[in-house]
């Protein structure tokens, strides 16, 4: 059996790579992908990476795209690691506590999603995904949400109405 070549193996990772950011991002989110690639390699095109880092990529790429497809109702969305997903829980139970946010047929992250849009790339028209920001914007989100959340009598911040 043939084995390929460095050439041929990169090859196929990068095509790897395409195809999962093609299904996970749209136009307006790849600033997503590559802020994800400068947070993970310090680089921001998949195509000078070495091939160590191009299977480590793919992988999780490839990874994102199972997670999603096990979420029905999130089947578009990238998961997100483990460290960060009681922070995505949180910004759910305050945008559930929110009175007038939920609108037929969208999906509650959106609105996350648009807020946190608005508070990080103001004018720039970049969609944002709430799995993809970091911690400390995701906090920052929570406190943003928490705000407009007093602000439409959804109770004191603390759960309290």
């Amino acid at each position: 059996m043939a084995t390929k070549s460095k050439k041929d193996l990169r090859s196929t990772l990068l095509a790897r790579i395409h195809i999962a950011q093609m299904k996970l991002w749209s136009g307006k989110e790849i600033a997503f992908y590559r802020e994800k690639l400068q947070e993970m390699f310090g680089v921001d095109s998949s195509a000078v990476l070495d091939l160590d880092h191009l299977r480590v990529w793919a992988d999780f790429l490839e990874s994102q795209m199972k997670a999603a497809s096990l979420q029905p109702a999130f089947s578009k969305r990238p998961s997100s690691p483990p460290e960060k997903q009681h922070l995505i829980k949180k910004i759910l139970a305050v945008l559930i506590n929110t009175p007038g946010i939920k609108k037929p047929g969208q999906d509650l992250l959106e609105y996350a999603d648009a807020t946190a849009s608005e508070m990080f790339y103001r004018g720039q028209n970049i969609l944002v995904r709430v799995e993809l920001l970091n911690a400390s914007q995701l906090r920052k989100l929570i406190q943003a949400l928490e705000i407009q959340k007093k602000r439409k009598g959804g109770g004191d911040g603390r759960g309290n109405v």
